[in-house]
């Protein structure tokens, strides 16, 4: 396995963290906290959802584009004649 550089490896422990953030909010379990950075923080309820939402999708396709890929499904194929 190659390593990633210390950004792409930051990039994925802060997914897993707004994705567990995300579930807990969904269930109803409590208000969360997410750090990004030296000093930085946020807490998000349920009123806010939606920018943790957009903040999780920002951060997987930071991740795919560390490993190469894309974090959307292709969309479909059309052939023009």
């Amino acid at each position: 396995m190659t390593s990633l550089p210390d950004d792409c490896a930051a990039a994925r422990l802060r997914l897993a963290e707004a994705e567990l953030a995300l579930h807990q909010l969904q269930t109803g379990s409590r208000a969360q906290s997410l750090a990004f950075g030296p000093g930085k923080s946020v807490t998000y309820t349920q009123t806010n959802i939606r920018e943790l939402q957009a903040y999780v999708n920002t951060l997987r396709d930071k991740v795919a584009a560390c490993e190469g890929r894309s974090a959307r499904g292709r969309g479909p194929v059309r052939f023009v004649f």
